[in-house]
């Protein structure tokens, strides 16, 4: 009742309006008195409108609960699995078609090639076909999102690499992408790093973990510095990816130049009270790329 009141708040702000439910506690709700957090308030906002609250009986509501009452489980039954279409005749013929063999895990099964997992036998689609597939079992089906296909899929067939296909094609659905919104929360703008107009405005440092390549070698890191004007790059290897390393490689370039600004990600080597001493010395600001977002500092990535 609040959420619908809140949402009609347009129609229904300074207007007199009754309210007709099932539910006869809600005339309870507001005389209430109790400080119980959430009831409370629920009953501030409900004050800010003039109303009055009548019980009516659930069986004299059919008009209101016409959906939750009405017996349509058969018929959503049906449209979920719509890929029941999909005869035996059907599968047989693009078996047959994509000259499918049997091999290992797969079993032949009334004429129709499959897998068996557990108690249930999965006939294969071949890869051919899978487009043809997904049209009966998407486009066909209503459209249903990622999660409910690969589920309706999932049950009653198999093909190599299922869930990347099926992700494809809804991602790739032209009616999904014109009708269905996004639930993303809306994104920041884009506001992407200009370049400097003179050197040693801005430098940008990330660090190279050599890994299995530096297996035979001492120093496993690379401590990449890059001018963002001059694109100019400075790389020295070291044992450790510390914050001490990261100073020795800075001090004596320092010593000779030195940058306005310094753009390094969120490690902890280059978020250290210790690095920021140590450039507050140099009247160096540091700036922090966005978590788990390396574009921001493409030109070391790159």
């Amino acid at each position: 009742m609040v959420n619908s009141i809140e949402y009609f708040n347009v129609y229904l702000d300074g207007t007199e309006f009754k309210v007709i439910t099932d539910h006869k506690a809600l005339k309870w709700l507001l005389n209430f008195k109790n400080n119980h957090k959430r009831l409370y308030r629920w009953s501030n906002i409900l004050s800010l409108y003039t109303f009055t609250v009548e019980h009516r009986e659930g069986s004299k509501m059919e008009h209101v609960d016409a959906l939750s009452r009405a017996p349509i489980e058969s018929v959503l039954a049906s449209i979920s699995f719509k890929d029941q279409t999909l005869s035996i005749e059907t599968i047989k013929d693009w078996q047959t078609k994509a000259n499918l063999q049997i091999t290992k895990p797969f079993k032949l099964k009334n004429g129709i090639i499959g897998r068996q997992y557990k108690q249930q036998f999965k006939p294969v689609i071949p890869k051919q076909f899978v487009n043809e597939f997904m049209i009966i079992n998407h486009e066909q089906a209503g459209h249903p999102g990622i999660k409910r296909t690969i589920k309706n899929i999932c049950q009653k067939y198999f093909w190599n690499k299922m869930l990347e296909d099926i992700k494809l094609h809804i991602k790739t659905c032209k009616t999904c992408q014109l009708v269905k919104p996004s639930n993303h929360p809306t994104y920041g703008p884009l506001t992407p790093l200009t370049t400097p107009d003179n050197p040693n405005e801005l430098w940008a440092m990330d660090t190279i973990v050599m890994g299995s390549s530096a297996r035979n070698t001492k120093a496993k890191y690379i401590q990449v510095l890059i001018d963002h004007h001059s694109r100019f790059v400075w790389a020295k290897a070291t044992k450790v990816n510390t914050t001490q390393a990261i100073i020795e490689m800075l001090k004596p370039i320092l010593e000779k130049q030195k940058p306005k600004r310094l753009l390094t990600d969120n490690g902890s080597n280059f978020k250290s009270r210790v690095l920021k001493r140590f450039l507050d010395e140099y009247q160096i600001k540091q700036s922090f790329t966005s978590t788990y977002h390396p574009q921001t500092n493409g030109h070391n990535e790159k």
